[in-house]
């Protein structure tokens, strides 16, 4: 889950609870214990929603290449 994390000091940077605030705000993932302790400390935390997933062609099979019969022919057991 990516969440937007604002310090309540405007423009703060530095590193609090393992993350890196820049001018005042973080964007990213937070450990169960960093969203706790924003939570309680006073810092506006705001749950982003997840990033849109682009649907992917699906890709057919390919079939191995057949072996010529001259070259099975060919082979010692």
């Amino acid at each position: 889950m990516r969440y937007q994390v604002t310090a309540p000091v405007e423009g703060y940077s530095g590193e609090v609870a393992g993350v890196r605030l820049v001018d005042g705000t973080y964007t990213g993932e937070l450990g169960p214990s960093a969203f706790a302790y924003f939570t309680e400390a006073g810092y506006q935390v705001k749950q982003l929603e997840a990033d849109p997933v682009e649907p992917v062609d699906p890709v057919e099979p390919v079939e191995p290449e057949q072996e010529p019969a001259a070259a099975k022919a060919g082979r010692r057991k």
